[in-house]
């Protein structure tokens, strides 16, 4: 290099002031060969410059400070190219680096380009399916960023705040308004819907509005049936529930049923009137909308002034917890914190009959004043099951009325298979036969 800049006094100039006042930013050959009136014009210097040693210093510093040979070597090199057989003074360090290697300004690895498109990105996207995006594919395919977690999902959705929520952490974190279906974290209602819902659609757990009464007296019986319903689907289901009811039942709320839902609540009715005239054909259509009971609870309630006294009662009481193992093969479902067979209430059966109150989540809740509620059955949407929940219940008080010490101790009158050969004998409770027999506990 030193004979070339002997024998041309202009390169020799040309190279002594770009030593002095280096070009930055620029990898041309041919600006720097260019003939006198041709030059390439000079990039304005930055405020701040890098020295060797890649500390930041003044530029002002650095314009006043004699070049080193090996630094305008470096220079040079990278501005006509590497000769063979002459290296650089100063190592490439930068070339060895690896491909994540942090940027001295950043905190951040370099962007390593959408795994959809291929185009290398400012700014990388990470997905909830752990893949890396630009953000023109973040926006052609509609992707969300999550509020917790920052990762981008394309099922994303929104909470009532209308903030994007990943499914991941929607399914941790949040579930759906009960009649929206917009997410929420609190209640089982978003803040609109809790807001104006509900008043004439759906009652509050405490609501009970005068009974009326269906039919004649005075065994009278009513049904409580918890349903759940599919995640945005309440509104539809209660509607439709009170096209068939009309004034006959009502709707509540319930926190004991699985998912979201009500509980239907009916008047007092007389057996005859709900088996010919109450309007079953509800329970079809909850069944069309994906409703469903099995995982709640239905309780029949029997009015006290159906029993002739307490004997009469101590009677109807006994004979549920002797027969405890075919009673809960028809109700379809065991003895349960919400229904318990336990110790305790057969032990206080005589004091229950002379009004003492028990425990409401026994198998027979007798805190009410004027109701004695079985708790034991299963939820159902199946017309057969709930009419025969209510055919067990007036049957056994039927058949305890007249049931005397004799029948108790000579003919097993407690016993189900007697009970059993009662029900056979009497056409009214066909669906209770049915289901006995379906059930295999009809003997």
């Amino acid at each position: 290099m030193p004979d070339i800049a002997d024998r041309n006094p202009v390169f020799r100039s040309r190279l002594m002031n770009h030593m002095m006042n280096p070009v930055r930013d620029r990898d041309s050959r041919t600006g720097f060969f260019d003939i006198s009136g041709n030059e390439v014009p000079a990039m304005p210097e930055p405020s701040l410059a890098v020295d060797d040693w890649g500390q930041p210093e003044e530029a002002a510093q650095r314009t006043h400070r004699p070049p080193s040979r090996g630094s305008a070597f470096s220079r040079m090199s990278e501005l006509v190219g590497q000769r063979p057989g002459h290296p650089p003074s100063a190592p490439d360090t930068a070339a060895e680096q690896p491909e994540t290697q942090l940027s001295p300004t950043t905190d951040h690895p370099a962007p390593s380009g959408c795994e959809h498109c291929g185009a290398q990105a400012a700014e990388d996207h990470e997905t909830l399916d752990d893949r890396t995006l630009c953000g023109g594919c973040i926006r052609e395919h509609h992707y969300l960023r999550c509020d917790h977690c920052q990762r981008y999902d394309r099922h994303a959705r929104l909470n009532e705040n209308s903030v994007p929520i990943c499914s991941l952490c929607a399914d941790a974190h949040y579930w759906s308004c009960a009649e929206c279906g917009v997410l929420v974290s609190e209640g089982g209602y978003c803040a609109d819907c809790h807001a104006g819902r509900r008043s004439t659609v759906i009652h509050s757990y405490s609501y009970k509005p005068k009974p009326k009464f269906q039919g004649d007296g005075p065994l009278f019986v009513g049904i409580e049936l918890e349903v759940s319903t599919p995640d945005g689907r309440v509104r539809d289901a209660a509607h439709t529930v009170l096209k068939h009811l009309g004034t006959v039942g009502y709707l509540k709320e319930d926190s004991s049923i699985r998912g979201q839902g009500f509980e239907i609540v009916s008047h007092p009715m007389s057996y005859a009137w709900a088996m010919e005239q109450f309007p079953w054909t509800f329970l079809d259509s909850l069944t069309w909308l994906g409703c469903d009971a099995d995982a709640n609870g239905l309780h029949v309630h029997v009015s006290r002034e159906a029993f002739d006294g307490p004997c009469h009662l101590y009677r109807w009481m006994k004979f549920f917890y002797r027969n405890q193992r075919q009673v809960v093969t028809l109700a379809r479902r065991g003895s349960n914190p919400h229904a318990d067979f336990g110790s305790g209430g057969r032990r206080n059966i005589k004091h229950y009959a002379k009004g003492e109150k028990s425990n409401r989540y026994q198998a027979i809740n007798t805190q009410n004043d004027a109701t004695l509620e079985l708790r034991v059955f299963a939820g159902t949407l199946k017309r057969q099951q709930a009419q025969a929940a209510i055919g067990l219940a007036v049957a056994s008080v039927e058949y305890t009325r007249l049931l005397s010490t004799r029948d108790i101790v000579r003919c097993g009158g407690w016993e189900w298979p007697a009970f059993a050969a009662w029900v056979s004998e009497r056409s009214e409770f066909a669906p209770l036969w049915a289901e006995m027999e379906e059930l295999q506990c009809a003997c």
